[in-house]
């Protein structure tokens, strides 16, 4: 059986202020800890912040992370 965890993380990301700071790429992190990893999470633009990432911002996403554990079946 496998266990699912849904888990959101409200990220805050600093880019910096200096030339050529910024992208229009893709920007993925990874989390891990006690829980388990998340594998790669892509950092998504919202509505709200339709272009994330420029110099000298702070940007706050949001990312959905599913952890899944293999749960241990006992037979009796």
């Amino acid at each position: 059986m496998i266990c699912s965890t849904v888990v959101l993380y409200f990220v805050t990301v600093y880019t910096s202020d200096v030339r050529y700071a910024g992208t229009d790429l893709q920007v993925d992190i990874f989390l891990a800890g006690t829980a388990g990893d998340s594998g790669e999470v892509e950092l998504e633009s919202t509505d709200k912040v339709p272009d994330p990432f420029e110099r000298g911002r702070y940007d706050y996403v949001l990312a959905i992370v599913q952890y899944n554990k293999r749960a241990v079946e006992l037979n009796s």
